[in-house]
């Protein structure tokens, strides 16, 4: 539900800020890849984020960690020189270096209580780049993609639109490479993908002006290789087998310790549930079942 802010904003006749539009793709082995249709990296929501452009010798950007944790940072534009990012000893003294940059980059950094963390420009002969310091998971890093138009077809097919993301850096490829190869192990298991819309006046604000989740159906990278495409849909229901799981009568299907604390050692049979480990209660069969499966 928009907030009053967002009202506001959506009815002036003219907007002082600029609106992104944001991608998210959360691939099944849990990566999660951020994008923004920007020239800035941006961090949405952007509480406890700090941001500034460095344009000379010495000036910084920094953000004081009050818990322990994580931090990313992002340096955005063209610039010949070197950035730091360092933490101070929680005393305001002594600063200690953690990384160094000479050029677009960015990454995520183990942060301590009660320590400052800057990114400081040591020396800077060209440029004058957008520098970040955000908490983990609200950095959403610059990148060319751009949906298309809403894809309409005259049979049962379900509509889609295709994000084409730019892969001049080999980036977005190396992403979908290891997606691949996660699914040879595991299966097509599908990528979440949500598209949404913020205004730059208003990115304290947790709710998006506007989103929307899709799946993937098809990705490729057609020569010259110079972009990702992702062809998005809806997931179908009827698609899915139900119930979602096979109803076996002897075997326990359970594989994870959330669902039984003994499914690595046991043979998932019902009588080593009932005998070895007194746990039939929990068996993730269906022994009342008759022999020869179920009609439905």
């Amino acid at each position: 539900m928009p907030t009053l802010a967002q009202i506001i904003e959506r009815n002036r006749t003219h907007s002082e800020h600029a609106y992104i539009m944001l991608c998210e793709m959360i691939l099944p082995d849990g990566t999660t890849v951020r994008l923004a249709r920007n020239t800035e990296s941006i961090a949405w929501p952007n509480a406890g984020s700090v941001s500034g452009v460095l344009a000379a010798a010495g000036e910084s950007v920094s953000v004081l960690c009050a818990e322990a944790g994580s931090i990313e940072v992002a340096l955005t534009g063209e610039f010949s020189g070197e950035i730091a990012l360092e933490h101070d000893d929680g005393a305001g003294g002594n600063w200690t270096e953690i990384a160094a940059f000479t050029g677009p980059s960015g990454g995520e950094y183990l942060c301590l209580a009660g320590r400052t963390y800057r990114l400081i420009v040591r020396s800077l002969t060209e440029g004058a780049p957008h520098a970040l310091i955000a908490p983990k998971g609200t950095v959403w890093t610059a990148f060319d993609f751009l949906p298309d138009d809403l894809e309409e077809s005259g049979n049962v097919e379900t509509r889609g639109v295709t994000v084409r993301v730019g892969n001049a850096s080999q980036a977005m490829y190396d992403y979908m490479r290891q997606l691949m190869d996660w699914r040879k192990l595991h299966g097509p298991e599908l990528i979440q993908v949500r598209l949404c819309v913020v205004n730059t006046g208003l990115l304290d604000e947790p709710e998006p002006e506007a989103e929307y989740w899709f799946v993937d159906e098809e990705i490729s990278c057609p020569p010259p290789m110079q972009a990702v495409e992702i062809k998005l849909g809806l997931e179908n229901i009827w698609d899915r087998p139900v119930p979602r799981r096979s109803i076996t009568r002897d075997f326990c299907q359970w594989d994870s310790a959330d669902d039984c604390p003994h499914y690595a050692v046991c043979n998932h049979t019902l009588t080593a549930c009932r005998v070895t480990y007194t746990n039939s209660i929990n068996f993730g069969g269906f022994p009342t079942v008759e022999q020869g499966g179920v009609n439905a």
